[in-house]
Protein backbone atom coordinates (compact mmCIF):
# COMPACT_ATOMS: atom_id res chain seq x y z
CA UNK A 1 0.00 0.00 0.00
CA UNK A 2 1.61 3.26 -1.14
CA UNK A 3 0.15 5.85 1.22
CA UNK A 4 2.17 8.58 -0.46
CA UNK A 5 -0.20 8.33 -3.41
CA UNK A 6 -3.33 9.21 -1.46
CA UNK A 7 -4.87 12.08 -3.47
CA UNK A 8 -3.90 15.53 -2.22
CA UNK A 9 -1.42 14.40 0.43
CA UNK A 10 2.12 15.77 0.60
CA UNK A 11 4.60 16.09 3.46
CA UNK A 12 4.65 14.85 7.06
CA UNK A 13 4.17 16.28 10.53
CA UNK A 14 7.18 14.52 12.06
CA UNK A 15 10.77 14.74 10.78
CA UNK A 16 11.92 11.20 11.63
CA UNK A 17 12.84 8.75 8.89
CA UNK A 18 10.25 6.30 7.65
CA UNK A 19 10.14 2.64 8.65
CA UNK A 20 8.98 -0.40 6.71
CA UNK A 21 5.66 -1.69 8.04
CA UNK A 22 3.70 -4.89 7.52
CA UNK A 23 0.11 -4.89 8.80
CA UNK A 24 -0.73 -8.47 9.80
CA UNK A 25 -4.14 -7.83 11.38
CA UNK A 26 -6.61 -4.96 11.39
CA UNK A 27 -9.51 -4.57 13.84
CA UNK A 28 -11.94 -1.66 14.29
CA UNK A 29 -14.28 -1.23 17.27
CA UNK A 30 -16.98 1.42 17.06
CA UNK A 31 -17.82 3.66 20.04
CA UNK A 32 -21.35 5.14 19.70
CA UNK A 33 -22.57 8.32 21.35
CA UNK A 34 -25.36 6.45 23.14
CA UNK A 35 -26.51 2.86 23.62
CA UNK A 36 -29.92 1.18 23.32
CA UNK A 37 -32.23 1.61 26.29
CA UNK A 38 -33.85 -1.85 26.27
CA UNK A 39 -37.29 -0.57 25.29
CA UNK A 40 -38.79 0.48 21.96
CA UNK A 41 -39.63 -0.68 18.45
CA UNK A 42 -36.12 -0.84 17.01
CA UNK A 43 -33.81 -3.83 17.35
CA UNK A 44 -30.20 -2.84 17.87
CA UNK A 45 -27.48 -5.40 17.26
CA UNK A 46 -23.73 -5.49 17.75
CA UNK A 47 -22.48 -6.59 14.34
CA UNK A 48 -19.18 -8.41 13.96
CA UNK A 49 -18.04 -8.69 10.36
CA UNK A 50 -14.98 -10.03 8.59
CA UNK A 51 -13.71 -8.68 5.28
CA UNK A 52 -17.08 -7.60 3.93
CA UNK A 53 -18.58 -4.29 2.85
CA UNK A 54 -20.90 -2.77 5.48
CA UNK A 55 -23.55 -1.80 2.91
CA UNK A 56 -23.74 -5.35 1.53
CA UNK A 57 -24.55 -6.64 5.01
CA UNK A 58 -27.07 -3.85 5.60
CA UNK A 59 -28.87 -5.01 2.45
CA UNK A 60 -29.00 -8.58 3.77
CA UNK A 61 -30.29 -7.38 7.15
CA UNK A 62 -33.07 -5.42 5.42
CA UNK A 63 -34.08 -8.44 3.32
CA UNK A 64 -34.08 -10.75 6.35
CA UNK A 65 -36.28 -8.40 8.38
CA UNK A 66 -38.61 -7.58 5.50
CA UNK A 67 -37.89 -3.84 5.68
CA UNK A 68 -36.42 -1.23 3.36
CA UNK A 69 -32.70 -0.58 3.24
CA UNK A 70 -33.33 2.96 4.51
CA UNK A 71 -35.02 1.51 7.60
CA UNK A 72 -31.79 -0.19 8.68
CA UNK A 73 -29.59 2.15 10.69
CA UNK A 74 -25.82 2.31 11.13
CA UNK A 75 -23.40 4.97 12.35
CA UNK A 76 -20.80 4.73 9.62
CA UNK A 77 -19.12 2.54 7.05
CA UNK A 78 -16.29 0.37 8.29
CA UNK A 79 -13.23 -0.89 6.47
CA UNK A 80 -13.94 -3.87 4.25
CA UNK A 81 -10.48 -5.36 4.77
CA UNK A 82 -10.83 -5.67 8.54
CA UNK A 83 -12.54 -7.37 11.43
CA UNK A 84 -14.97 -4.78 12.73
CA UNK A 85 -17.51 -4.38 15.51
CA UNK A 86 -20.27 -1.85 14.91
CA UNK A 87 -23.90 -1.27 15.87
CA UNK A 88 -26.83 -1.65 13.49
CA UNK A 89 -30.58 -1.20 14.00
CA UNK A 90 -33.76 -2.36 12.30
CA UNK A 91 -37.52 -2.24 12.93
CA UNK A 92 -37.50 -5.84 11.70
CA UNK A 93 -35.91 -8.96 13.10
CA UNK A 94 -32.12 -9.16 12.93
CA UNK A 95 -30.35 -12.25 11.54
CA UNK A 96 -28.07 -13.98 14.00
CA UNK A 97 -25.45 -14.65 11.34
CA UNK A 98 -24.63 -14.62 7.64
CA UNK A 99 -21.65 -14.83 5.32
CA UNK A 100 -18.67 -13.39 7.23
CA UNK A 101 -20.82 -11.73 9.87
CA UNK A 102 -22.74 -12.39 13.08
CA UNK A 103 -24.85 -10.42 15.52
CA UNK A 104 -23.24 -10.83 18.94
CA UNK A 105 -25.80 -8.98 21.06
CA UNK A 106 -29.26 -7.45 20.61
CA UNK A 107 -31.27 -4.92 22.58
CA UNK A 108 -34.39 -2.84 22.03
CA UNK A 109 -34.34 0.93 21.55
CA UNK A 110 -36.89 3.65 20.90
CA UNK A 111 -34.56 5.25 18.33
CA UNK A 112 -33.21 4.26 14.95
CA UNK A 113 -29.42 4.29 14.79
CA UNK A 114 -28.44 7.21 12.57
CA UNK A 115 -25.31 8.24 10.72
CA UNK A 116 -23.08 10.24 13.00
CA UNK A 117 -24.10 8.55 16.27
CA UNK A 118 -20.43 7.94 16.78
CA UNK A 119 -17.69 9.24 19.05
CA UNK A 120 -14.96 7.43 17.17
CA UNK A 121 -13.24 4.09 16.78
CA UNK A 122 -10.67 1.97 18.57
CA UNK A 123 -8.12 0.37 16.25
CA UNK A 124 -6.02 -2.73 16.92
CA UNK A 125 -3.32 -3.27 14.29
CA UNK A 126 -0.92 -6.18 14.17
CA UNK A 127 2.40 -4.62 13.16
CA UNK A 128 5.77 -5.91 11.97
CA UNK A 129 8.50 -3.34 11.27
CA UNK A 130 12.07 -3.32 9.98
CA UNK A 131 13.20 -0.76 12.58
CA UNK A 132 11.49 -1.19 15.93
CA UNK A 133 13.56 1.49 17.70
CA UNK A 134 12.70 4.19 15.14
CA UNK A 135 9.08 3.01 15.00
CA UNK A 136 8.73 3.57 18.75
CA UNK A 137 10.51 6.95 18.57
CA UNK A 138 8.04 8.22 15.96
CA UNK A 139 5.12 6.84 17.96
CA UNK A 140 6.29 8.84 20.96
CA UNK A 141 6.38 12.04 18.89
CA UNK A 142 2.94 11.60 17.37
CA UNK A 143 1.51 10.67 20.77
CA UNK A 144 2.35 14.28 21.71
CA UNK A 145 1.70 16.05 18.39
CA UNK A 146 -1.23 14.02 17.03
CA UNK A 147 -1.55 13.08 13.36
CA UNK A 148 -2.46 15.04 10.22
CA UNK A 149 -6.18 14.39 9.71
CA UNK A 150 -5.89 13.40 6.05
CA UNK A 151 -8.72 11.57 4.35
CA UNK A 152 -7.42 8.07 3.66
CA UNK A 153 -7.31 5.95 0.50
CA UNK A 154 -10.67 4.33 1.31
CA UNK A 155 -12.28 7.67 0.53
CA UNK A 156 -11.01 7.76 -3.01
CA UNK A 157 -10.92 4.17 -4.29
CA UNK A 158 -9.36 4.40 -7.77
CA UNK A 159 -10.87 7.60 -9.16
CA UNK A 160 -13.78 8.80 -7.00
CA UNK A 161 -12.35 12.30 -6.62
CA UNK A 162 -11.78 12.59 -10.38
CA UNK A 163 -15.42 11.67 -11.00
CA UNK A 164 -16.42 14.19 -8.34
CA UNK A 165 -14.31 16.85 -10.03
CA UNK A 166 -16.22 16.31 -13.27
CA UNK A 167 -19.53 16.58 -11.40
CA UNK A 168 -18.58 19.81 -9.63
CA UNK A 169 -17.36 21.26 -12.94
CA UNK A 170 -20.72 20.32 -14.55
CA UNK A 171 -19.15 17.67 -16.79
CA UNK A 172 -21.78 15.10 -15.82
CA UNK A 173 -21.54 12.98 -18.98
CA UNK A 174 -17.80 12.47 -18.45
CA UNK A 175 -18.49 11.57 -14.82
CA UNK A 176 -21.14 9.03 -15.86
CA UNK A 177 -18.76 7.50 -18.37
CA UNK A 178 -16.15 6.94 -15.65
CA UNK A 179 -18.75 5.63 -13.18
CA UNK A 180 -19.96 3.07 -15.71
CA UNK A 181 -16.39 1.95 -16.42
CA UNK A 182 -15.87 1.35 -12.67
CA UNK A 183 -19.36 -0.20 -12.23
CA UNK A 184 -20.47 2.53 -9.82
CA UNK A 185 -24.29 2.81 -9.58
CA UNK A 186 -25.72 5.93 -11.21
CA UNK A 187 -27.78 6.97 -8.20
CA UNK A 188 -28.04 10.20 -6.26
CA UNK A 189 -26.27 8.60 -3.30
CA UNK A 190 -23.22 7.63 -5.35
CA UNK A 191 -23.12 10.96 -7.19
CA UNK A 192 -22.90 12.59 -3.76
CA UNK A 193 -20.17 10.17 -2.67
CA UNK A 194 -18.11 11.18 -5.71
CA UNK A 195 -18.59 14.89 -4.96
CA UNK A 196 -17.64 14.27 -1.34
CA UNK A 197 -14.46 12.50 -2.46
CA UNK A 198 -13.47 15.57 -4.48
CA UNK A 199 -14.08 17.80 -1.45
CA UNK A 200 -11.89 15.43 0.60
CA UNK A 201 -9.14 15.73 -2.00
CA UNK A 202 -9.23 19.54 -1.71
CA UNK A 203 -9.12 19.32 2.10
CA UNK A 204 -6.02 17.11 1.81
CA UNK A 205 -4.39 19.69 -0.46
CA UNK A 206 -5.03 22.49 2.06
CA UNK A 207 -3.72 20.35 4.94
CA UNK A 208 -0.59 19.48 2.94
CA UNK A 209 0.18 23.17 2.53
CA UNK A 210 -0.39 23.88 6.23
CA UNK A 211 1.74 21.04 7.60
CA UNK A 212 4.67 23.38 8.25
CA UNK A 213 2.48 25.72 10.28
CA UNK A 214 -0.28 23.98 12.20
CA UNK A 215 -0.26 26.21 15.26
CA UNK A 216 -3.34 28.34 15.72
CA UNK A 217 -3.15 31.57 13.70
CA UNK A 218 -5.13 34.78 14.05
CA UNK A 219 -8.33 34.32 12.07
CA UNK A 220 -8.35 30.51 12.36
CA UNK A 221 -11.65 28.79 13.09
CA UNK A 222 -10.82 26.13 15.64
CA UNK A 223 -12.40 22.89 16.76
CA UNK A 224 -11.83 21.10 20.05
CA UNK A 225 -8.64 19.76 18.46
CA UNK A 226 -7.30 23.07 17.11
CA UNK A 227 -7.18 24.75 13.67
CA UNK A 228 -9.51 23.49 10.96
CA UNK A 229 -9.48 23.14 7.19
CA UNK A 230 -12.32 23.47 4.69
CA UNK A 231 -14.86 21.06 3.32
CA UNK A 232 -15.91 23.57 0.69
CA UNK A 233 -19.56 24.53 0.36
CA UNK A 234 -21.83 27.49 -0.38
CA UNK A 235 -22.00 28.82 3.18
CA UNK A 236 -18.37 28.27 4.17
CA UNK A 237 -16.90 31.52 5.42
CA UNK A 238 -13.39 32.34 4.14
CA UNK A 239 -10.55 32.73 6.60
CA UNK A 240 -8.25 35.72 6.74
CA UNK A 241 -4.46 35.76 6.83
CA UNK A 242 -2.05 33.16 5.49
CA UNK A 243 -4.43 30.25 6.06
CA UNK A 244 -7.15 32.05 4.11
CA UNK A 245 -4.72 32.61 1.25
CA UNK A 246 -3.91 28.90 1.16
CA UNK A 247 -7.59 27.94 0.92
CA UNK A 248 -8.21 30.58 -1.74
CA UNK A 249 -5.20 29.40 -3.73
CA UNK A 250 -6.43 25.80 -3.73
CA UNK A 251 -9.83 26.93 -5.03
CA UNK A 252 -8.32 29.21 -7.65
CA UNK A 253 -6.15 26.37 -8.93
CA UNK A 254 -9.31 24.33 -9.48
CA UNK A 255 -11.02 27.37 -11.09
CA UNK A 256 -13.83 27.19 -8.54
CA UNK A 257 -15.53 29.24 -5.83
CA UNK A 258 -17.44 27.97 -2.80
CA UNK A 259 -20.67 28.63 -4.72
CA UNK A 260 -19.82 25.81 -7.12
CA UNK A 261 -20.23 23.16 -4.42
CA UNK A 262 -23.64 21.56 -3.68
CA UNK A 263 -23.48 21.47 0.14
CA UNK A 264 -23.27 24.19 2.77
CA UNK A 265 -19.68 23.31 3.67
CA UNK A 266 -18.09 22.73 7.04
CA UNK A 267 -14.71 22.68 8.73
CA UNK A 268 -12.62 19.69 9.79
CA UNK A 269 -9.76 19.49 12.27
CA UNK A 270 -6.34 19.57 10.61
CA UNK A 271 -4.75 17.47 13.36
CA UNK A 272 -6.35 14.95 15.73
CA UNK A 273 -4.93 13.29 18.84
CA UNK A 274 -4.08 9.62 19.24
CA UNK A 275 -5.87 8.69 22.45
CA UNK A 276 -4.98 5.57 24.41
CA UNK A 277 -1.93 4.89 22.27
CA UNK A 278 -0.02 1.72 23.12
CA UNK A 279 2.27 -0.77 21.39
CA UNK A 280 2.81 -4.14 23.00
CA UNK A 281 3.59 -7.61 21.66
CA UNK A 282 3.25 -6.42 18.07
CA UNK A 283 -0.20 -4.83 18.54
CA UNK A 284 -0.60 -1.09 17.95
CA UNK A 285 -3.73 0.22 19.68
CA UNK A 286 -5.25 3.70 19.56
CA UNK A 287 -8.51 5.65 19.45
CA UNK A 288 -9.40 8.19 16.75
CA UNK A 289 -12.40 10.53 16.63
CA UNK A 290 -15.05 9.79 14.02
CA UNK A 291 -14.09 10.55 10.44
CA UNK A 292 -10.35 10.04 11.03
CA UNK A 293 -8.33 7.30 9.36
CA UNK A 294 -5.91 4.75 10.78
CA UNK A 295 -4.04 4.89 7.46
CA UNK A 296 -2.98 8.44 8.37
CA UNK A 297 -1.18 7.00 11.39
CA UNK A 298 0.55 4.39 9.20
CA UNK A 299 1.50 7.05 6.65
CA UNK A 300 3.18 9.21 9.31
CA UNK A 301 5.16 6.20 10.54
CA UNK A 302 6.16 4.76 7.16
CA UNK A 303 6.69 8.07 5.32
CA UNK A 304 8.28 7.35 1.93
CA UNK A 305 8.34 3.58 2.53
CA UNK A 306 5.65 1.11 1.51
CA UNK A 307 3.12 -0.36 3.91
CA UNK A 308 2.58 -4.05 3.25
CA UNK A 309 -1.04 -4.94 3.86
CA UNK A 310 -1.70 -8.60 4.62
CA UNK A 311 -4.36 -9.05 7.34
CA UNK A 312 -5.44 -12.68 7.55
CA UNK A 313 -9.13 -13.60 7.56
Amino acid sequence: MDLNKVPGTKGFLTDTKGVGIKVTSFEVFEVPKFFPTGEGTHNWGLLEKYYRNTLHIIREIAEYGGVGIRDVGYSGLKDRKARTLQWVSSPGELPLSGRNFQILFTKKSDKKLKRGNLLGNWFNLGIETDNLKLFKETLEIISQKGIPNFFGPQRFSTSNHIIGEHLIHKNKQEAIKLMKSHRIPLTRKFFQLMEDAYGSYLFNKVLSERLTNLTEQEGDLVSRYGPTGPIFGKKLKPLSGLQGEIEKRVLNHEQLTVLDFPGDGKRRALVVPLTGLSFSKGILRFFLPKGSYATSVLRELAKEKQVEWSPQS
